[in-house]
């Protein structure tokens, strides 16, 4: 017959440390997979959001170009000024 090992108090409590840390363990397992979730769906954000800046780029660039080419103040001051001249000729000159 085999003699049974002397009892250890410090390794009883060596087997709930262990025991704690497993499932410490697990909880950090689990948060970590909730956290790659949540770094996937900001990334997949992320990118959504620099799609729309670069279309944003474009329209304000567009803008940008047309506004350019809309007369200046001063243009549309000399179209009216002709406009008016033209009238004012046609009914010295008219019928």
């Amino acid at each position: 017959m085999v003699a049974a090992a002397p009892h250890d108090p410090d390794m009883e409590a060596l087997i709930r440390r262990v025991d704690q840390m497993d499932a410490d363990i697990r909880d950090v397992k689990a948060s970590v997979g909730r956290l790659e979730a949540s770094t996937a769906r900001i990334e997949a954000a992320v990118i959504k959001i620099g799609e729309a800046l670069v279309k944003t780029r474009e329209d304000v660039a567009e803008l940008k170009g047309r506004v350019s080419q809309l007369p200046t103040t001063l243009q549309m001051i000399d179209f009216v000024m002709a406009v008016l001249g033209v009238a004012g000729l046609a009914r010295y000159f008219g019928p």
